[in-house]
Parts: structure tokens; sequence; C-alpha cells
């Protein structure tokens, strides 16, 4: 038997993202994204009215109190919306949209919508962290069972010069102490961390090449004085 894959497209319109930041920090005053609307055989579509809208992704807890009187609950992702904007496609089917950077950390994303002649649907999004000194309760959830620390580098891959952030988002207790490091087998570089920012950064050399890994270890107490721990590592690719 001979299985045929058939392209299957609910609207006749398609739209693309260009890969922007993963992260914004307090200095990123505002967030943009930038696109271009086509039809199904990929030619632009100009002039086109188009809905941009900016969400935050929260955590949300249902805690009750058992039988056994002990509170319980399941964990649940929401979606809630932040803005929401009218925009239109120039001439070569390019459009950009900006919003203020919202206050509070948390993940982000920017949903891009049209509608065709029939009614139907397109959209893309794309997804980033925002990171502040404003932090509401569950930003974001942390994987209690084996203690891993989300790390997010500020693009996919850099050349020889650039410079490289690596967010490590965390609201779950105060930071005391960080160790950041450099590595590919063994201890390369140790990094100074921004905990304004929750950052690292560093320049790439070309002693890098073809990549290298930076791991990040916190340390801290929460609540109950109980003494905490996190650690994460991320693939730094150079090319």
């Amino acid at each position: 038997s001979k299985t045929v894959s058939v392209p299957f497209h609910v609207s006749n319109e398609i739209i693309e993202l260009e890969r922007d930041r993963y992260f914004y920090k307090m200095e990123n005053k505002t967030i943009s994204t930038k696109g271009t609307i086509l039809n199904l055989d990929r030619e632009a579509k100009a002039n086109k009215s188009l809905i941009a809208q900016l969400f935050q992704k929260k955590w949300v807890r249902n805690d009750r109190k058992g039988g056994d009187g002990d509170f319980v609950g399941e964990w649940k992702e929401v979606e809630e919306e932040i803005k929401t904007k009218n925009i239109r496609s120039d001439a070569r089917g390019a459009f950009e949209v900006s919003f203020d950077r919202p206050a509070v950390s948390g993940q982000y994303f920017i949903r891009i919508s049209s509608l065709d002649k029939k009614n139907r649907k397109a959209n893309a999004q794309r997804s980033f962290w925002i990171w502040t000194d404003v932090q509401e309760k569950y930003s974001l959830r942390q994987n209690d069972v084996n203690r891993i620390l989300p790390l997010y580098t500020d693009k996919d891959d850099y050349t020889i010069g650039d410079k490289v952030e690596v967010l490590f988002p965390h609201d779950e207790w105060k930071i005391q102490k960080v160790r950041a490091t450099i590595e590919r087998g063994t201890v390369l570089e140790n990094l100074e961390a921004n905990l304004e920012n929750n950052t690292v950064s560093f320049a790439v050399e070309s002693w890098m090449t073809p990549n290298v890994f930076v791991s990040i270890l916190i340390e801290g107490g929460d609540e109950r004085g109980v003494p905490q721990v996190r650690w994460g590592s991320i693939k730094v690719p150079v090319v």
C-alpha cells in the first residue's frame, strides 16, 4: 500500500511571522512582531485587514478541601487577553504591530488572525517571556519533581561577536545565590548573574564554535526557611 499526504488548509490565507526575541526585560518598553499574509499560491495579500491580540498565559489551581481536610487540586493553564489591535498589511502583504510591554512577569504570546472571503480563519502566533520586578503568584509552574530550572536564550543561534542573553525565570522563592557557567564537557568560564532581570550574558568568541552550554544553579530558601535549589542547562549554537 502507498500513503499519500495531501496538504489541508482551513483558510485560503497563510500568515507567517518573523522570529523575534524570546524574552523582554524591564528596559524593553515595547514588544512587537512582523509578518506577511499570503494566499495559498504564496502571493501577497495587499491591504488585508488583520487582528492582533496580546495574551498572557497563566497557571491557576482549583484548590478544594478533600475528605481528610487537606487541600487538593489540579493545575490548569489559561489564556488572558491583554490587548487587541486592528491592523492592515501593506502592498507586499507585510505587517507590523507593537504593544506596550506589560508590567507583570510571565509567559505571553501575540496572535495574528484574518478571515478570508468565506469567513474562514487563519492565524499564527509567537510566544515569549517578559521578566520584570513585578511577579504574580504562579506566573510559571515549577517542576517540583526534578528541580529543573527553565532557561531561554534570546535567539536560536549566534555568530562570533554576538551577545548572548539567557533568561532564568523563577518566582517560587527568593534567590540568594547563583552559580552560572559556560561549559562543554567541563567548566570553561564563570558568568555573573543579573538578578534584576534574571539573566546572564556574554559575548560569543571563536573558541565557542560549534556550541557551548550555559548552566545555572540557584539557591535560596522558601517561606518556611527550608533550603531550596534549582538547576538548568541550555545549548548555545554558534554558526
